[in-house]
């Protein structure tokens, strides 16, 4: 079966027939409901506000791949709140949890691999070897990072004592909210990559993905909520430029200007 089948980017010289054969076939089915909505997503609730942008196929320009469906600023400054709350609670929550959370969101990325893969085609482009690579990268990186943060015992690590008495260790804490800013190029392997680190690291990450992959973004956000990850600790918003805080601290954006379609 081609799901046992590790495709990279070097895989050029084996046979994969089967796995060009599960990619038609996912393409395919894909393409019977293009057009579809791709919601944002705050406090694990999925937002269709009816103000969308349209992503069409880059290689065929009349071909619409879906819609998303942008937020208002008040949405996106709640969004921010939601996750300020949320990243409390999972900042507490074990280490060994959050990398088991990880794991398990990388092996239903490999799962999905096809569908993942298509996205990526009709999205930005891509060949199906080079969309199938990203999609295992983007599992890789995924269970890369966990295996790192066991292998450092959660990077809690003893220091060195001047006294006998002197007990000192260093510990990893959390930060807070990290914003996410993913490319189009490779859209799975680097959104999943960034958002994993912040997450592993008992942070909240609100993903902004490029205009051009909205619905690879949006399965990497299917994947961690599949996962067992608590609501409002991965979100997925369209649009903002750039973050500001108040001196109170309160949440707020600059909005950018967009057009309504």
């Amino acid at each position: 079966m081609a799901k046992d089948f590790k495709i990279t980017y070097s895989a050029l010289n084996a046979d994969l027939t089967q796995v060009h054969l599960e990619f038609e076939e996912t393409i395919s089915q894909l393409r019977k409901n293009l057009g579809y909505d791709v919601p944002s997503v705050i406090g694990g609730k999925e937002i269709l506000s009816g103000k969308t942008n349209h992503k069409f196929n880059p290689s065929l320009t009349t071909e619409l791949i879906a819609k998303y469906h942008l937020l208002s600023e008040a949405e996106l400054n709640e969004a921010f709140v939601i996750s300020t709350k949320a990243q409390k609670k999972w900042g507490l929550t074990p280490w060994q949890e959050r990398v088991a959370i990880t794991q398990k969101a990388a092996s239903i990325m490999r799962e999905r691999r096809m569908k993942v893969a298509s996205i990526m085609t009709l999205e930005v482009g891509k060949n199906r070897m080079e969309s199938l690579g990203d999609a295992e990268e983007a599992a890789d990186l995924l269970s890369y990072y966990a295996t790192q943060m066991e292998l450092a015992n959660g990077f809690i690590q003893p220091l060195a004592k001047l006294q006998p008495n002197e007990d000192t260790k260093d510990v990893l804490r959390p930060y807070g909210v990290f914003s996410v800013i993913a490319p189009f190029n490779f859209p799975m392997a680097l959104g999943a990559g960034m958002t994993a680190a912040v997450l592993l690291g008992g942070n909240s990450a609100i993903l902004k993905p490029s205009d051009d992959a909205p619905g690879s973004a949006y399965e990497i956000y299917l994947a961690f909520r599949d996962a067992g990850l608590p609501e409002g600790v991965l979100q997925v918003v369209w649009q903002w430029t750039r973050i500001r805080r108040m001196d109170d601290q309160t949440p707020t954006l600059q909005w950018s200007r967009i057009h309504w379609k």
